[in-house]
């Protein structure tokens, strides 16, 4: 009977998993995508200067984007997935999370207001105020109700339609270089448009629409997705602090030369991504019926995944100076070079997707979170040292280390912590 009803969920949610993992591919490779087509128009027709104004302003509203997201996309995600059979508290959660959503964009105006008298704030007010608009947009989607009820291919319709419109507009209005203020609000009015048109949708196709909340149950929102938003947190500071203290020990063709390598590691993380987002709504909704069956649909869902990603990993390693080369690094060999080692972090950081998931599943934050705080302030005191040692290389480096220490904890943790859910029987 087991067999009969696993192979079932397997039959059913493999067929979902392998259309949401091709469209939630489809919107992140556009997400990927459009950097790389305007770049080159945007550096030409604004300026050097100016188009590193617009990623200055474009990574203050995504740093200040952690807090507006709060780790929702993961605990709004799990909590529509295990509850999608009932309206009532579909509604309830979906109008939870946008009134704690609201708190946290406020929060977010606040900081960015009390930044302003900083100089390099002030100067770039203007094009920092129409920024903003990024983080309008993000309030407004609604991606974790398009997950959590398994509807993504009707959210990457949408945002493929507003996406193609702002690289239009991009094209149509900025030709000269004192334009560049608007490069940032355009992205900013298609994530908007996005957004309205998901909410409705989502109330027009499912019937989902806001309703009123009483404020316990929003703080009841905030308080469950803290340890999301904690993780979160850590995860930025390991990832920026990486350019700020090779910047503080180098020189800035350094930095120039370890964003190159990054955006290509980055590039190959939202595989991992995409795969994460995919599977966690069938994980959670599984895992809450019965551990033996969710371990077994995890297994051969991630199995076959990990061995078409180490294979990508090896034509990455094999090409890594081709890839450089693509990018316009000023060194390539070096790039390569430190592209090859980046490999091997990838491999570790796909590795610790089993025992990450499970945590998420099982609804086991605080475990979670615990790992990548502490792996993110190793990672800080090993960056600070080996980057003083070894420069660049040593940032590298220090980026596996890191990986390595997140995929060891994550699975010590669900393997001794938690030994009742523990993925290997040693």
């Amino acid at each position: 009977m087991l067999k009969i009803s696993f192979f079932r969920i397997k039959q059913i949610a493999s067929n979902k998993l392998a259309k949401s993992f091709a469209t939630l591919g489809i919107i992140q490779s556009a997400n990927l995508l459009i950097p790389l087509m305007l770049t080159p128009y945007l550096i030409k027709t604004t300026g050097i200067s100016n188009y590193g104004k617009i990623v200055f302003s474009q990574s203050v509203m995504l740093t200040l984007n952690i807090l507006v997201e709060y780790g929702f996309n993961l605990s709004a995600t799990r909590s529509i997935s295990i509850n999608r059979t009932d309206p009532q508290k579909i509604n309830e959660i979906y109008s939870a999370t946008y009134g704690a959503k609201l708190l946290l964009i406020c929060g977010a105006f606040i900081i960015f207001c009390m930044f302003l008298p900083v100089s390099i704030f002030g100067e770039n007010y203007k094009i920092l105020f129409l920024s903003f608009s990024i983080l309008l947009g993000q309030l407004l989607t609604p991606i974790w109700a398009f997950q959590g009820l398994e509807k993504i291919s009707t959210y990457a319709v949408i945002n493929i339609i507003f996406k193609t419109l702002y690289i239009a507009a991009v094209f149509t209005f900025l030709t000269k270089p004192g334009q560049y203020v608007y490069a940032n609000l355009f992205l900013g009015i298609s994530g908007i448009l996005t957004g309205i048109c998901s909410i409705v949708y989502l109330y027009i196709k499912t019937g989902i629409k806001f309703t009123p909340v009483a404020p316990n149950k929003v703080f009841e929102t905030l308080k469950e997705g803290f340890h999301y938003f904690i993780s979160a947190f850590s995860l930025s500071i390991y990832s920026y602090s990486n350019s700020a203290v090779l910047a503080f020990f180098t020189n800035y063709e350094s930095v120039g030369l370890y964003s190159i390598v990054e955006k290509i590691m980055q590039a190959s993380k939202q595989i991992l991504i995409v795969y994460s987002q995919v599977v966690h709504p069938a994980a959670c909704r599984i895992a809450d019926k019965s551990y033996t069956e969710y371990k077994r649909f995890l297994f051969r869902a991630f199995i076959p995944f990990f061995t078409v990603f180490t294979i990508f990993c090896f034509g990455l390693f094999l090409w890594a100076p081709l890839v450089s080369r693509y990018f316009n690094a000023s060194d390539v060999a070096k790039a390569a070079f430190l592209t090859r080692i980046l490999v091997f972090a990838l491999i570790i950081t796909c590795a610790n997707i089993p025992a990450y998931l499970s945590l998420l599943a099982l609804h086991l934050p605080k475990s979670y979170s615990l790992v990548f705080v502490i792996s993110s302030g190793v990672s800080i005191v090993l960056n600070i040292m080996l980057t003083y040692i070894f420069g660049l290389t040593g940032t590298v480096i220090n980026i596996l280390i890191t990986e390595f220490l997140i995929t060891l904890g994550l699975h010590l943790t669900l393997q001794l912590k938690h030994k009742k859910y523990a993925l290997f029987n040693l």
